[in-house]
Order: C-alpha cells, then structure tokens, then sequence
C-alpha cells in the first residue's frame, strides 16, 4: 500500500535519492560489500515508505523494519541473492518512475517473497 501511495508523491529528487542509494553497488563484488549494500537496502525501503506521506503507515512498517531487518541480513548471505536484490530494487524504480504502481508493488512483492524463499530454502536445508 505505502509504494501504491508513494508512486503519486514521487519527486524528481526522490527518484535521484534512490538511484544514489544503489547505484554505487552496480558491478561490485557485493560480496566484499554485504553489510553496506544491507544499509543501503534498508534506507532505500525507508525511503520508498516515507514517500507515502502517511504516518500511521509509515510508523506500522517502521514497527515491522526489525523483522524485515534480519530477513535482509540472513538472505544477504547468498551473493546471488543480494544480485536479484539489486535488479529488484532498479525494476522498482523504473516501475515508479513510469507511474506504474501495479509493477512497482509486484516488484516490491517479489523482492520480499525471494527473501522469504531464500529464508526457507536456509532452515529447510539445516534440518
């Protein structure tokens, strides 16, 4: 809900401020630079958040930053996932910057479900 939202506020400078955050990790070895891409990831959530201009829901999804945290964290750990991560994050901007707030939500999904599966395919492979 809060990037269906966030597409109709978007600026020029926001769109600017999200490519900044993950432009620098385009081409690394982001294995070498997991705990930056991490932080990265998080401010850029916090920004696509805050662009709904809804307190009440930013604070619910501040709630949850935590949880969504150590998800990060741990599907970090895989490079691939922290590569599909990326592309994820790029796709969302251009779907934002195109208007496009169905693509820019399924994106968004997508990005958390991959976390997720990565997450179980973790615990499943421990037990």
């Amino acid at each position: 809900m809060a990037i269906r939202l966030g597409v109709k506020n978007l600026t020029s400078q926001d769109i600017e401020q999200m490519k900044s955050l993950l432009i620098p990790f385009k081409g690394k070895n982001l294995k070498r630079n997991i705990r930056d891409y991490t932080e990265a990831d998080k401010k850029f959530h916090s920004l696509v958040n805050s662009l709904c201009r809804k307190e009440r829901l930013i604070q619910m999804i501040e709630n949850l930053q935590w949880s969504f945290q150590m998800l990060r964290y741990q599907s970090f750990r895989d490079p691939y996932r922290v590569k599909t991560s990326l592309r994820g994050h790029m796709k969302i901007i251009n779907a934002m910057v195109k208007g496009d707030t169905k693509m820019a939500e399924a994106q968004l999904r997508k990005n958390i479900r991959l976390a997720r599966d990565y997450l179980v395919k973790i615990v499943s492979e421990e037990t």
